[in-house]
């Protein structure tokens, strides 16, 4: 092994073991840097070593937590004649619904708390996401039980929307940044917020 390999594996050696997928921001240098799971990536404006704490609290990190729900719905514009809805929405447009197994992911973004390490209190956001989404919209048919649908269609666009607008209130040290809703495997909507 040559001295610059045998410098890498050492330098790769020495850096922390992140775990979870981290997007970091560094806003005094205004780059990007993804880390994944127990994965050991040296930070490229910073020579090799490792960035001290001053360095690490001008970082904007980003935190995902993932839950899941399952809900109906159905789609149906009542301006729309019921011929128009069915040419719109499809078998979607059924009165009697179908149902999903959503999976919601929601980040959030902020400095470390030299404190406590975190970016955020995790218990928090568990407990925000389960009041305001989990306990209000699983096993519940959407258009009747949660307020949000009673006039507006519940589309997975609507959904994203909905929930930003229950969770962004509640957030309190970090910045809510995103909220991803999956209607199925191959389908998910993101939502950064009102410009």
């Amino acid at each position: 092994m040559n001295r610059r390999k045998r410098k890498q594996a050492d330098l790769e050696n020495r850096l922390p073991v992140t775990y979870g997928r981290i997007r970091m921001e560094c806003s005094a240098h205004g780059c990007w840097e993804t880390a994944y799971n127990t994965a050991r990536q040296p930070t490229s404006h910073y020579n090799g070593r490792l960035p001290s704490r001053k360095e690490l609290k001008a970082r904007l990190l980003y935190l995902t937590r993932k839950a899941e729900f399952a809900a109906s719905h159905y789609y149906h514009n009542p301006d729309l004649s019921p011929e128009e809805n069915r040419r719109i929405f499809g078998k979607c447009s059924n009165p009697n619904g179908h149902g999903h197994n959503y999976v919601l992911e929601v980040t959030v973004k902020g400095e470390i708390d030299p404190r406590s390490g975190f970016v955020v209190d995790l218990k928090q956001l568990k407990e925000n996401m389960h009041r305001e989404v989990l306990d209000a919209m699983d096993h519940r048919f959407l258009n009747k039980e949660v307020p949000e649908f009673l006039t507006r269609i519940p589309t997975t666009e609507n959904l994203a929307v909905a929930i930003w607008q229950r969770l962004a209130p509640k957030m309190t040290n970090a910045k809510l940044h995103r909220v991803r809703v999956y209607e199925n495997h191959d389908l998910f909507v993101d939502f950064y917020g009102e410009e």
